[in-house]
């Protein structure tokens, strides 16, 4: 165990490393007790960036898909040349949603509720705290929200 996280980029992606084929070790012992086939598909912001590189990578998992294996993919953290790559899981299971087509993507999250802007950050001068959004009415509003706020031209009554 470390006493703290480590700062510099490459002890990051030595940790990264050292945990990944932990982390597919839990994957594989829960598939297996199902007699799920799975694979480990490592990408980087890098490789989606070019159109071969995207091509390549939705090819892999069209054939992953089409023999009947979950691809767990992960962001290939131990050589991304880039501190903050994709920024998070979130945003790299959105890309792979979109590179496979799936009609749904669902996440597993700790945060507590739906915002009207992102919690962790302070307000602009004017604008209100945000707030959390116990009840959705009207997912399609909902999404708009989000997206206008991604944009960049969200307000007040962004979801986020």
């Amino acid at each position: 165990g470390l006493a703290e996280r480590p700062k510099r980029l490459a002890e990051l992606q030595a940790m990264a490393a050292i945990g990944q084929p932990h982390l597919m070790r839990y994957y594989d012992e829960f598939f297996s007790a199902l007699r799920q086939p799975i694979a480990q598909v490592l990408l980087s912001a890098d490789a989606l960036d070019s159109r071969s590189g995207y091509r390549n990578a939705q090819a892999t998992l069209d054939e992953l898909l089409r023999r009947g294996v979950i691809p767990v993919v992960n962001e290939n953290d131990s050589v991304a040349i880039s501190e903050l790559r994709f920024g998070d899981n979130d945003t790299l299971s959105a890309l792979v949603a979109v590179l496979v087509g799936a009609s749904h993507l669902f996440l597993a999250t700790d945060v507590d509720a739906l915002y009207t802007a992102n919690p962790h950050v302070a307000p602009p001068p004017g604008q209100p705290p945000a707030e959390p959004i116990r009840e959705v009415a009207d997912v399609c509003e909902a999404l708009a929200r989000a997206e206008e706020a991604a944009a960049g031209g969200g307000g007040s009554g962004s979801a986020w």
